[in-house]
């Protein structure tokens, strides 16, 4: 029998993959693409966090900390860090008709593109705060984590950074999906349509402001 929570091990992260520490009740979830990069590297400068997976450990009497982003640009983003990490040689322009249909009838290709809600199944989403990943982003997260006691006058914010615009062919990617699906209305619907879950759960969430 599969077990669902490794359905992308084989690419590096297990469902229910986060981080705790033992004197606060939170617990951060990382999910791929939603500057989870920025947000491990904030609380790791604080001090250390205890990895772990809310699947096998019970963290139920904590409070999850989850970031969420639109659906369509997480898998702009994400197509491209999966490209730029499994597919070296792809070149856009080889790109015809038939392999465009190929992609968009996939659609989720790794951890970076699969659904958000995958990320954070059984969770309960009433012990837990939610973050919308926009330009609001730092300043929201680090109100919290004042307000929290997770963080002091003491800390020092990294900067967020878009790492895909530095490697050539992950920029190459987004920006030809980009293109294409604002272009193309009836594959941004079929993105919209495979996301139909994460779109119904962003709907029906208060994000922290």
């Amino acid at each position: 029998m599969v077990n669902w929570q490794n359905y992308y091990t084989h690419k590096g992260h297990t469902y229910g993959e986060c981080a705790t520490r033992s004197d606060h009740n939170y617990y951060y979830i990382n999910i791929p693409k939603n500057s989870s990069s920025w947000a491990g590297t904030l609380l790791a400068h604080w001090c250390v966090w205890t990895r772990t997976n809310y699947h096998t450990h019970d963290l139920s009497h904590k409070t999850a900390l989850i970031l969420l982003r639109d659906p369509v640009d997480r898998w702009i983003s994400g197509i491209g860090e999966y490209v730029s990490l499994y597919h070296k040689q792809f070149d856009v322009k080889l790109c015809n008709g038939q392999m465009i249909d190929w992609i968009f009838d996939r659609v989720a290709f790794d951890d970076h593109t699969e659904r958000q809600s995958m990320f954070i199944n059984g969770i309960d989403q009433d012990r837990a705060v939610f973050f919308w990943c926009d330009q609001n982003l730092s300043a929201n997260f680090t109100k919290f984590l004042y307000e929290s006691d997770l963080i002091n006058d003491t800390f020092v914010m990294p900067q967020r950074e878009n790492v895909g615009d530095q490697i050539t062919l992950r920029s190459q990617v987004q920006d030809y999906f980009q293109t294409l699906i604002q272009q193309r209305p009836k594959l941004e619907q079929k993105l919209k349509s495979y996301y139909a879950q994460d779109y119904d759960l962003i709907a029906h969430l208060k994000f922290f402001s």
